[in-house]
């Protein structure tokens, strides 16, 4: 997995290291959501007193973005994560409920067939 960071206009210098880190674990856990990542790009910009944060995120499910404003980057950066695990999470939904929607179609559809080969039931 390749992790970039780009992070503009940001004004104090001491708390770059910690965010870094921070960005480096939220993205060691996306393996927990996301099989086969390729890339996880990180972008921080502090636009006056707010902090946006943007990622993207490259795995072999399909490419994931999100983007948020915080006035603490940390809280930019954990809101952005929430995001992506909440886009990923409605797209296996997604995938798994038509999966599973057709196989109980299927199975009331053979329910219906059997009864009808066999005819009404006797009263």
């Amino acid at each position: 997995m390749n992790v970039t960071f780009v992070i503009r206009h940001f004004s104090d210098p001491s708390t770059k290291p910690a965010l870094e880190e921070r960005l480096v674990d939220l993205s060691d856990s996306f393996s927990r959501y996301f099989v086969n990542l390729r890339s996880v790009h990180w972008t921080i910009t502090e636009e006056g007193a707010s902090h946006s944060v943007a990622c993207q995120l490259g795995a072999r499910s399909g490419l994931y973005q999100a983007l948020s404003t915080a006035a603490d980057p940390f809280a930019a950066a954990n809101e952005t994560y929430e995001k992506l695990v909440r886009q990923r999470r409605r797209v296996k939904k997604q995938r798994i409920g038509g999966r599973r929607h057709a196989v109980a179609r299927d199975s009331v559809a053979a329910e219906d067939s059997a009864e009808a080969q066999s005819g009404p039931e006797p009263t």
